[in-house]
């Protein structure tokens, strides 16, 4: 039995033992082993990290420079052949091409065959004649002509020689030119084209796009088309030649998702049933093709909806493709989209040895570090097993053993240390004994005095707690009064609060009510006065077209278009200075030349100050830069208030305008290409008394002699200073009564090149459309006959078919009747408003093909009769005449408000476009011209074309320049300034000085002159300056 008990303390003191030693290798081995793991770990998992983003940063860029090496090889061979037709059409117009003698036309076309790349060049007259050249694969170019002595219908193809001379007859084939897209859509449209992408009847194999260019004679009748064929598989070469990684592929494709070519091998058709047809990238036999375009109709629903240049990736069969889409369109038209697709594989193969290099790094680290951790863990725990054993006996009172130790190091230091305290607790015990029997001895008699004091000091200890108590009470009672008195005082404070609040409240809606009022005046006034000036302005435009009015009458025909716009510009300001406070004023930052800024703000000034016999003085320092960035037009508004508020208050003298650079160290530095400007305006007027000057402004303030002046309203100054406080500057104003005034401003811009300006038509005068246009319907919808009428004249003159209607419901009936190509709205109308009517129009068209368009009642439930209204028009019958009918028509809304938030609730219910009144005929012809394509004849284009027929000349405008350059400058100078002041006597006298060889020179200005083109004349002046 004893012997059994023996070994179960012996096993247990063996498991207590590997229990220490397993805890304490735990101990060390576990935290150093995942210190090391995580580390390698976590730089793995960066590393994997970094790749992938690299991977994906790369394929960004190379896709990118990929896509802008198509679009310049796009832009390169789409240019060529309208470069080409524009040199065929200049040569055929000066007689150097004779497109009648085909035996010269092919030579002539043979040998640009030989300058440019193009697969064909071609001509067919309106007989049915043709002349081709084609280059075949092989690189030989073959001559194909179609005559009236071979025989209309019959081609004839023959090889020519390197000299471009007909070797021989190769073939007779059938042909018919008239059938070809590129000749038919041409001559319907009557304009510069691409045909669509089409076969050639005589290889259908051959896909091919034309760029064609109908050419008319000088009584507007067709005389042939030009066409010039890419061969759609030169695109393809390039792009095959492309490397995109190791499998990727580039591809283009129209909004349809025909394909246009692509780096593959498969060919863009596929023939069915003998018949050739295009191939959609959708059934594209290349998987990669056919995968992007289904990831990309699936991701954008429809490739007509793509816009810009777009970064995408898509995951197939485990596999992530990179996509770059860009829209690539020309001038005349073309519209295709650019696809880039590679695979994430192509870049993934560095990643991904990397990865397996990192993942075989932490497996070795972590089985080394595992055993170095068992090592070190081994060789601390043997010592401390050892000095585990002697304090255990130490508990049971062996004090006898001790410890031994071959070790050198902390754990020598900790078993010399355990042997001194074994020493000393054996000397302690023996002393311990020894004393513990004298004390308890003494303890004994202690413990009865003890008891008796404590009897005393607890009575004590009463009496003191008793007192306390009574002293604790009062406190808390006076507190809790004074916190009572606290509280009190807060319910007060927080009934004032919500008093104060909701009288607050109460101001905060009388204020908002307030500024709904002044908005809804604003609105109602800014309709009620630019209604009537428009019929006013409008008139004036109308009137000032004809030509058999005297100069009498021009005259007050200007003075009745300065009065209006000198109103419109009062009304300007009023509004201006609403948006202004209102906070909605915005900057329009763009590229402009200063020099020439100010050169033709000189120019509109210097006929004001000749009036008043003032002189005009502007005064640069010659380190003005020349192209700057700011806000042209605010700038020009505020010179324009100080100079015109300086020529009214100076009668005699001068008006001085100098500009000067700023040089702002701490700007420069911050932003090298950042300067400030300083202006003076100075005048030698009457001057601004001291009080007055603080007045100026001020919104609605004047000073006495602007009083007296009665004339502006005060906020021309106001609304300067706060332009130049967007413009980054400030203004002051010194002035002396007697002597003067200056006013000084500066602004912040920013440094720009000539490549940054946009470049800007100039305007000209329009007097009809260009021949060989369709005939355009216009509906113009406005409830003021004024209105109406200023309309039916301008677009009636110039040409278009015009109808009028006077409310929505009469727009909408017309519209099904007529089927307009434009509708001018004007959106405030009684029975139905422009709103509903364009809700509904554009909503039949959404719909179109349908026989009845289903009433949506909710569009219209604020207004019930409007619902009734606008029920009757969906339910009219649909126009199904197919020579009007057509999809879409364009609706540009015509409204008196002059403020930003009534434009986008207009765009936002459907209209196109947006025109304030009073209107240009200028703005509206352009608008027309913007959404129809239509072109137009000035005065100079119908004059060169008279000169032509009458001389056999072509006047062009270079040939102006030519003329005007021989002419004395001080004569140009006179003409200029006879223009400036529309003197026509004037200008004829000077007239009478060129020389009798320049005779179609002197025709030319006299009918300008005649015909009051002042600006017309002004402007060749001025660009033969240039």
């Amino acid at each position: 039995m004893l012997s059994k008990l023996q070994c179960v303390k012996s096993l247990n003191r063996l498991v207590e033992k590997a229990c220490i030693s397993m805890l304490l290798k735990f101990i060390v081995i576990v935290p150093m082993v995942l210190q090391i793991f995580g580390s390698v770990g976590l730089v793995g998992y960066l590393s994997f990290q970094n790749g992938q983003k690299a991977v994906k940063e790369l394929a960004i860029q190379l896709e990118s420079e990929i896509c802008d090496r198509i679009v310049q090889n796009l832009d390169r061979y789409i240019t060529t052949p309208q470069q080409i037709n524009q040199i065929n059409g200049n040569a055929l117009q000066l007689g150097l091409l004779n497109l009648s003698d085909f035996e010269t036309a092919g030579l002539y076309f043979w040998k640009q065959m030989q300058v440019f790349d193009i697969g064909y060049n071609s001509f067919a007259n309106s007989k049915g004649e043709f002349i081709g050249i084609e280059r075949l694969n092989n690189g030989k170019i073959l001559i194909k002509e179609i005559s009236e002595k071979n025989g209309i219908g019959q081609v004839y193809i023959y090889a020519t020689d390197d000299q471009g001379n007909r070797s021989y007859l190769k073939e007779i084939k059938n042909y018919n030119p008239h059938l070809e897209a590129w000749y038919t859509k041409a001559v319907n449209l009557g304009k510069p084209i691409w045909s669509p992408i089409y076969q050639w009847q005589d290889k259908p194999e051959t896909l091919a796009i034309s760029s064609s260019y109908p050419l008319y004679d000088r009584t507007n009748k067709l005389v042939g088309v030009i066409g010039i064929d890419i061969i759609l598989s030169q695109i393809n070469n390039f792009l095959a030649k492309l490397k995109v990684g190791h499998s990727g592929k580039t591809f283009i494709l129209e909004r349809s998702g025909l394909i246009v070519a692509s780096s593959t091998s498969e060919p863009q058709y596929t023939v069915i049933k003998g018949k050739v047809q295009r191939l959609f990238a959708s059934d594209s036999k290349d998987s990669l093709l056919k995968l992007t375009t289904e990831y990309l109709l699936k991701h954008f629903g429809s490739l007509g909806f793509v816009v810009g240049k777009q970064h995408l990736s898509f995951t197939s069969n485990g596999v992530r493709y990179f996509v770059q889409l860009k829209n690539w369109r020309d001038e005349l038209g073309l519209d295709w989209l650019i696809v880039v697709v590679m695979s994430e594989a192509d870049f993934m193969q560095q990643i991904t040895a990397s990865n397996n290099a990192t993942i075989l790094l932490c497996i070795v680290t972590f089985l080394a570090a595992t055993q170095f951790s068992l090592l070190t863990a081994q060789w601390l725990t043997n010592s401390i097993v050892q000095l585990n054993k002697a304090a255990k006996k130490i508990a049971t009172d062996k004090l006898e053993q001790a410890t031994k130790t071959e070790r050198f190091d902390e754990l020598v230091e900790l078993v010399n240390s355990f042997h001194s305290m074994e020493k000393q607790l054996q000397k302690s015990f023996a002393a311990w004994k020894a004393k513990y029997t004298e004390i308890e001895l003494e303890d004994n008699i202690a413990f009865g005095n003890t008891k008796i004091s404590e009897n005393t000091q607890g009575k004590q200890t009463e009496k003191l707690l008793a007192e306390y108590n009574c002293i604790l009470e009062s406190q808390v009672k006076k507190r809790t009064q004074e916190l009572l008195k606290v509280i009190q005082k807060l319910q007060s404070t927080q009934q004032e609060l919500i008093q104060s609040q909701k009288i607050a409240a109460r101001e905060k809606k009388a204020a908002e009510r307030a500024n709904r009022a002044k908005s809804k005046f604003l609105a109602n006034m800014s309709h009620e006065l630019r209604t009537p000036l428009n019929a006013i302005l409008g008139f004036t435009q109308v009137m000032s077209h004809d030509n058999s009015l005297s100069t009498e009458h021009q005259e007050s025909l200007a003075i009745i278009n300065r009065a209006g716009e000198h109103l419109l510009n009062l009304i300007n300001d009023i509004l201006e200075m609403s948006k202004i406070e209102a906070g909605k004023i915005t900057l329009n930052i763009k590229t402009f030349d200063l020099i020439r800024f100010l050169e033709s703000l000189e120019e509109m000034l210097r006929f004001r100050t000749a009036a008043k016999d003032l002189q005009l003085i502007f005064e640069s320092t010659p380190d003005l830069p020349q192209y700057v960035q700011t806000d042209e037009s605010k700038l020009r508004q505020v010179l324009l208030n100080l100079l015109g508020n300086a020529i009214k208050f100076t009668d005699t003298g001068s008006v001085t305008l100098r500009v000067r650079v700023e040089e702002n160290r701490k700007l420069m530095a911050k932003k090298e290409s950042s300067r400030f400007l300083i202006f003076e305006v100075e005048d030698t007027g009457s001057g601004i008394a001291p009080q007055e000057i603080n007045l100026l402004f001020e919104a609605f303030g004047q000073t006495e002699t602007g009083r007296k002046s009665q004339q502006g309203t005060g906020l021309g100054l106001a609304i300067s200073r706060k332009y130049i406080q967007m413009l980054g500057g400030n203004i002051s104003a010194t002035s002396t009564v007697g002597e003067g005034s200056r006013f000084t401003f500066n602004i912040q811009i920013s440094l720009a090149s000539a490549s940054q300006i946009q470049i800007q038509q100039s305007q000209r005068q329009i007097i009809g459309l260009a021949p060989a246009q369709a005939e355009y319907r216009i509906l113009v919808v406005d409830d003021a006959q004024d209105s109406r009428l200023v309309l039916v004249k301008l677009l009636t003159a110039i040409g278009f078919a015009v109808r009028e209607a006077t409310n929505g419901q009469e727009a909408i009936a017309q519209w099904m009747e007529w089927q307009p190509h434009l509708i001018f709205m004007d959106m405030r109308m009684p029975v139905m408003d422009g709103y509903q009517a364009t809700r509904v129009i554009k909503a039949r068209e959404r719909r179109h093909g349908e026989g009845i368009l289903p009433l949506y009642a909710s569009m219209y439930q604020s207004v019930n009769s409007s619902i009734q209204l606008a029920s009757q028009c969906l339910m009219m019958p649909v126009c199904t005449c197919e020579q009007t009918c057509h999809t879409h028509t364009i609706i540009i809304a015509l409204t008196a408000s002059a403020f930003e938030e009534e434009r986008q609730k207009i765009l936002l219910t459907g209209c196109d476009d947006f025109i304030r009144k009073p209107f240009t005929q200028q703005i509206l012809l352009e608008k027309v011209s913007k959404h129809l394509g239509v072109k137009y004849v000035s005065p100079i284009e119908v004059l060169n074309t008279s000169a032509s027929q009458q001389t056999q000349i072509f006047l062009s405008e270079a040939d102006i320049m030519q003329h005007l350059s021989q002419m004395p400058p001080q004569w140009l100078e006179h003409l200029r300034y006879a223009a400036a002041s529309c003197s026509d006597d004037m200008i004829l006298e000077l007239l009478e000085q060129i020389p009798s060889e320049n005779s179609h020179l002197f025709r030319l200005f006299r009918d300008l002159a005649n015909n009051y083109q002042f600006e017309k004349i002004m402007e060749l002046i001025r660009t033969n300056a240039e």
